[in-house]
C-alpha cells in the first residue's frame, strides 16, 4: 500500500486515519446518496422509526452521528456501553432519539421503546421491520452497502485535510485505492483501520 498519498508537501499534525472528534465527523463524511431523504423522513411526523441498516463498518454510525448533529434538539445513545441504561433512554426528555446498535436492547425493551412517544433513528445489522409492525410503528429503512473509488477517495482526502489543514488539491494513487477495495470490499472501517496501521507507508 505504498505511496497512496502522492503529495510531498503535506505536514500532518497526527495520523489522519485515527478516531474522529464528534465535530469532525461531518467534515470527514461523504454522505450516502439518500442522506437528504433520511433527513426528510426525520422531519416527517408520520414516520416513527428510521432504520440505518447494514453490516459492520459500512458507515451507519458515522451517518447517525452526523444526522444527530444536524438535529441538536435530540438525544444520542451509544448502546452497549455500561453507562447507558434503558431507563435513561425510555425516560429521555427529548422526543427525538438516535440509538446506535439497537441489538444491545432485548426484545421487550425494543417493543417498549417502539411503542413510546419517541421518534427513533437507529442502526441495525439487519432489518427489524417485523418488530416495528408489532409495535404499530410506521418505519422507513435505508441500506448501507457498496463502495466506489470516488467515495473512498473523498473520505480519505477529507481526513487528510482535517489532520493537516492542507487546502490544496490532494492526489491519491488510484491503483492503491483499487487494491484496498479488492482486499477489504465495502468495509470502510476495515480500510481506515488498515490505513491507520500502515500510515508510515502512505
Amino acid at each position: 500500500m505504498k505511496n497512496l498519498i502522492q503529495n510531498e508537501s503535506i505536514n500532518f499534525q497526527y495520523n489522519p486515519f485515527g478516531g474522529l472528534a464528534l465535530n469532525e465527523i461531518p467534515k470527514a463524511l461523504v454522505p450516502i446518496d439518500h442522506f437528504n431523504q433520511i433527513q426528510a423522513n426525520i422531519e416527517n411526523e408520520k414516520i416513527k422509526i428510521i432504520e440505518l441498516k447494514g453490516k459492520k463498518g459500512r458507515g451507519k454510525s458515522c451517518h447517525l452521528k452526523a444526522l444527530q448533529l444536524t438535529n441538536p434538539e435530540s438525544a444520542f445513545f451509544q448502546l452497549g456501553q455500561k453507562q447507558t441504561n434503558f431507563e435513561e433512554i425510555i425516560n429521555s426528555s427529548k422526543q427525538l432519539l438516535f440509538l446506535d446498535s439497537i441489538h444491545y436492547l432485548n426484545f421487550i425493551q425494543r417493543q417498549k421503546l417502539f411503542k413510546s412517544d419517541h421518534k427513533i433513528i437507529l442502526t441495525a445489522h439487519f432489518s427489524r421491520h417485523i418488530e416495528y409492525k408489532l409495535a404499530g410503528a410506521k418505519s422507513s429503512s435505508f441500506n448501507f452497502s457498496g463502495i466506489s473509488q470516488d467515495k473512498l477517495a473523498g473520505i480519505i482526502k477529507n481526513r487528510i485535510k482535517i489532520a493537516s489543514g492542507f487546502e490544496g488539491p490532494i492526489n491519491l494513487d488510484q491503483n492503491v485505492l483499487k487494491n484496498l477495495i479488492t482486499k477489504h470490499g465495502d468495509d470502510y472501517r476495515s480500510i481506515i483501520n488498515h490505513l491507520y496501521q500502515n500510515f508510515d507507508q502512505c
